[in-house]
């Protein structure tokens, strides 16, 4: 399928779809906002909270390709492993701007999962803060070693709080002890030439995630990405595994530990990176990070 020449929109919308798949009315944001207030009781003036949270951000299936897999099935058996179940009840979250596949509701009908799918446009942005691999390799650089998850969550901070569903989202968010995200999303087409969904798009997401974190969550970034299944944009962004997450397929970000970012682009063409270029991107990267 061919991207749409400058069409912003969900992931979906880049692609000669008909327009009632795709939704950006108050009344969609309406319920989905309800949807979320479910999540917000409280029992005897105590506040319930969730020991884990799942979050799945785009469509329902990846690529818009009829046969791939449901991204959101694929997070949750990820995040569940060798667990038979989960130890209390646990949110999935599916936020999509597109018609969400109903026979998702049957694969994740568990006991110990209260699955809610929100049919919402997330706002997005237009403005790239990575630049694509086709461009200049030292602004790209540059910009990679200039930022980190917390600096770009600030970038979704205006987008956020005019938003009455993110912050609602933020609301449920901070419910959240540890809560499990993807970031395998990429927009590829004209003219996105592989920008990320999480980071140059919907940083209000990011954002949203951020005031959780900064109330004691941990949020665990998933690599969903599976190598037999070509993909130019290189699906998972590639993160520095800092102590504690060398040689794990994820990511974590704490109020005390900040994410940073390593060029996929670069890995892929076999560069290699001396001691004294790492030392610098270390430096670089230091005085972004205000929990380091």
């Amino acid at each position: 399928m061919e991207g749409k020449e400058y069409d912003i929109g969900s992931p979906a919308e880049m692609y000669d779809v008909p327009a009632g798949l795709f939704s950006a009315n108050a009344a969609t944001e309406t319920d989905a906002i309800d949807k979320l207030d479910d999540l917000l009781d409280e029992v005897e003036g105590e506040k319930v909270t969730y020991d884990e949270l799942i979050l799945s951000l785009g469509g329902s299936k990846r690529a818009g390709a009829e046969d791939s897999e449901n991204t959101v099935v694929t997070l949750v058996q990820k995040v569940k492993g060798g667990r038979k179940k989960f130890s209390q009840l646990t949110p999935v979250l599916l936020i999509s701007g597109e018609e969400i596949d109903r026979s998702l509701k049957d694969e994740l009908d568990e006991e110990d999962i209260w699955f809610k799918p929100l049919h919402v446009r997330v706002p997005m942005k237009r403005e790239i803060v990575i630049p694509a691999p086709l461009e200049k390799p030292k602004p790209r650089a540059a910009a990679i070693a200039g930022h980190t998850v917390n600096s770009i969550a600030e970038l979704g901070k205006e987008t956020a709080e005019s938003s009455p569903f993110v912050m609602k989202l933020t609301e449920v968010l901070k419910r959240s002890k540890r809560i499990y995200v993807h970031n395998d999303l990429w927009l590829d087409g004209s003219p996105y030439i592989c920008d990320n969904f999480f980071f140059d798009r919907t940083p209000c997401i990011l954002y949203a995630l951020k005031q959780a974190v900064i109330a004691g969550a941990t949020v665990i970034f998933v690599k969903l990405s599976d190598k037999a299944k070509g993909h130019r944009c290189r699906k998972h962004f590639q993160y520095v595994r800092e102590a504690g997450d060398e040689g794990k397929e994820y990511a974590t970000w704490t109020m005390y530990k900040d994410v940073r970012f390593i060029d996929p682009w670069f890995i892929k063409s076999g560069g290699k990176r001396t001691r004294r270029s790492t030392r610098r991107l270390r430096r670089k990267t230091k005085s972004t990070s205000q929990y380091k």
